[in-house]
């Protein structure tokens, strides 16, 4: 249903309302947003920041409205709009586990779509109806080391790629 690599994690992202009751994972509790962009910011965050040489690495995505007026994020699948960058423990950009260079090309702003829906995001509230992606389903994560991660959500080329908070994981 959700493709190789991904599982439908429950949200552990804030509630969108301060005063809801819903229960908040203290693994993002205090996680920071990255910079706004055009009225939006995103997050991502993992359960745990250290992970054996053979664990999955779930990282888990929200974005938010924080402009003062509705906001609309589309959603096409992930891969048209969104990218994960990982940098290894040497700098350079993690190289792709087999098939995980698909999925990373597939990002093109403004390209073409097989679905594209929009989502409206009333001021200060919170999408995080993503997928918890698997890192190592699409990178190779076998040295050991800190490795630094992000995501990018851009839906045309002329908008402003919107740049989550950097999350640095321990390799062991």
């Amino acid at each position: 249903m959700f493709g190789s690599g991904c599982q439908r994690a429950a949200s552990t992202a804030p509630p969108a309302n301060p005063s809801s009751s819903q229960l908040i994972s203290a693994a993002n509790v205090n996680v920071e947003w990255g910079k706004e962009a055009n009225g939006l910011r995103s997050r991502i965050w993992a359960d745990k920041l250290r992970f054996d040489k053979t664990e999955p690495i779930l990282i888990h995505y929200a974005i938010q409205n924080a402009s003062a007026k509705p906001a609309t994020v589309w959603h096409s699948g992930f891969w048209p709009n969104h990218r994960i960058d990982v940098t290894g423990p040497d700098g350079q950009p993690a190289k792709f586990a087999d098939g995980g260079e698909a999925r990373w090309t597939a990002f093109t702003p403004g390209g073409m779509r097989e679905k594209n829906a929009p989502f409206t995001l009333q001021p200060g509230t919170i999408d995080d109806a993503y997928v918890a992606y698997n890192l190592r389903d699409i990178f190779a994560l076998a040295a050991r080391g800190e490795y630094r991660v992000r995501y990018v959500y851009q839906e045309a080329k002329e908008d402003a790629p919107l740049m989550s908070n950097e999350l640095v994981i321990t390799i062991e």
